[in-house]
């Protein structure tokens, strides 16, 4: 049977209600103290900034456009800067949750890019001027793939975590900072070492496309590089 068969983590949280689902166009709060975990689900092209603590955590899940849509071609922008502007206020507000905060921004890759350049620089520029930085940049592949059950779903776990910051995933893939700082040694380990089949850690995979890739800087930009196809 195919793992994808196996529920999400955020699904089975839900399932057991200790979760707090986090709808499209929405920020919210929660306290750990009450709920162990919050997310959000349904990225297509979407963003999501996490702030977490060891206390509580933050979830912004920000649409290309505004909900309901309109024909105004700044609308998106004007929606991520109003969003962006919530997460500051309720970080300010919960500011005695956030003694020491680790911050998440996820974005959508399409067609080997950033999908939403601009509203990417709006989202940095606002973690930035808050005080954020660094903060962990997390990339996802769009169009869906809808036989994953994780994919599109971004979860921050403080089960049997007390004092210690929650664990969080992307489509079930951990992204907090133990993983990232494996992550890290291993790609000053191929900075020296190009990668290879035997060294597979520096290259995710993607399940719409069925092949790995990897973020490179060329010609000082940034972009995809895609493994050969399986055979």
């Amino acid at each position: 049977m195919s793992s994808y068969a196996t529920p999400s983590r955020l699904a089975q949280a839900e399932a057991v209600g200790r979760v707090l689902v986090v709808a499209m166009n929405e920020v919210e709060f929660v306290a750990f103290s009450q709920k162990s975990a919050i997310g959000t689900r349904d990225l297509a092209g979407c963003s999501v900034v996490v702030i977490a603590s060891a206390y509580g955590a933050i979830l912004a899940h920000i649409p290309p456009r505004p909900i309901p849509n309109t024909l105004d071609p700044y609308a998106g922008d004007q929606n991520v800067q109003r969003l962006m502007e919530r997460v500051e206020s309720l970080y300010t507000q919960k500011r005695n949750y956030f003694p020491d905060a680790d911050t998440y921004a996820v974005f959508a890759i399409y067609n080997g890019g950033v999908a939403l350049p601009d509203q990417k620089k709006v989202i940095v520029d606002k973690i930035t001027q808050m005080g954020l930085q660094p903060f962990h940049n997390v990339l996802y592949v769009t169009p869906r793939d809808p036989t994953n059950q994780a994919h599109g779903t971004v979860f921050v776990d403080s089960l049997n975590r007390a004092g210690q910051k929650p664990v969080v995933y992307s489509e079930d893939r951990q992204v907090s900072s133990e993983q990232l700082d494996h992550q890290s040694q291993q790609s000053q380990q191929n900075q020296q070492t190009p990668p290879t089949q035997q060294t597979p850690s520096t290259w995710t995979w993607s399940s719409d496309h069925r092949r790995y890739y990897r973020w490179i800087v060329k010609d000082g930009v940034q972009q995809i590089d895609w493994a050969p196809p399986s055979q």
